[in-house]
């Protein structure tokens, strides 16, 4: 009888140490998933985006592109590797490349994106994202620009 008793005693000790394992801390958040921003950007490989709008401070500096620049699209592809693309229509008399190459690393919680071309890099803090709309600032030498992309894929 007292080996079934120490039996009981030892197994609800047992059960009992485990629920207390379980209990991690008192921490009832869940953490936004940060996979799920970088996809949200990038798509399973790669996903273009098109800018449709660009501020510089209050003002809206967007009509200072001219159509050749405007069609124009990025895309980011899984893991790092970030292009401009031209587009179809090429600007002139001094033709854009057709595709500029660089790469883009997120920071720890997805919240911006240092930006790496050969000539320049910038950080570029993500402000809203949606599958469908990407919008980040960019501290530039003239003030920040605020630049607002819209999903093509």
């Amino acid at each position: 009888m007292k080996s079934i008793w120490h039996f009981v005693l030892g197994s609800a000790l047992t059960v009992l140490s485990f629920s207390f394992y379980g209990c991690g801390g008192d921490d009832n958040t869940i953490p936004e998933p940060t996979f799920e921003k970088s996809k949200l950007i990038t798509g399973s490989s790669n996903k273009r985006w098109e800018l449709t709008k660009e501020m510089l401070g209050n003002a809206d500096i967007t009509s200072k592109y001219r159509p050749c620049e405007l069609d124009n699209f990025h895309v980011f592809y899984v893991p790092s590797t970030y292009y401009i693309d031209a587009g179809f229509e090429k600007c002139s008399p001094i033709p854009e490349p057709d595709v500029v190459r660089g790469s883009y690393t997120f920071n720890s919680d997805t919240t911006a994106m240092d930006i790496v071309f050969p000539d320049t890099s910038y950080t570029a803090r993500i402000k809203s994202l949606t599958s469908s709309e990407m919008v980040w600032e960019i501290d530039g030498f003239d003030g920040l620009y605020t630049k607002t992309f819209k999903a093509l894929d």
